[in-house]
């Protein structure tokens, strides 16, 4: 049986099956299925989202953590061997800093504006 619990938005998994999936909401309330295979034998490691193979990785058998997007939400993985067992965590981290500030005023709105104020300067120019 899988020794789980949750920290802080981390989700973590001690055990010796090779086989583990967990829900992720992402930041816009939406679930996202997160499924993992690490062949105890092979060490080979297949990580799906929503049943969509988005990492393999051949004889994986020493600590390592990944990293991946799930919308703009970077999400972290991570893989530690405890005595003959291994622990995988998958910890969202903070959007902060990653993603652009939206531009309100681009040249699509610049453009046409300037456009404008020259045509109607010729109209009352030549209205004059």
């Amino acid at each position: 049986m899988a020794d789980w619990t949750i920290l802080v938005s981390t989700l973590r998994y001690n055990c010796k099956l090779a086989q583990h999936n967990w829900t992720y909401y992402s930041l816009s309330g939406k679930p996202y299925a997160l499924d993992m295979y690490h062949g105890e034998d092979s060490g080979h490691l297949i990580f799906f989202v929503n049943s969509r193979v988005i990492m393999i990785e051949f004889t994986q058998k020493d600590p390592k953590t990944f990293n991946f997007f799930i919308e703009n939400q970077l999400i972290e993985f991570s893989i530690k061997r405890e005595d003959r067992a291994y622990s995988y965590e998958v910890t969202p981290q903070n959007p902060e800093g990653s993603q652009e500030p939206e531009k309100l005023f681009t040249k699509h709105f610049w453009i046409p504006l300037i456009m404008l104020i020259i045509a109607l300067n010729l109209l009352v120019i030549f209205l004059s």
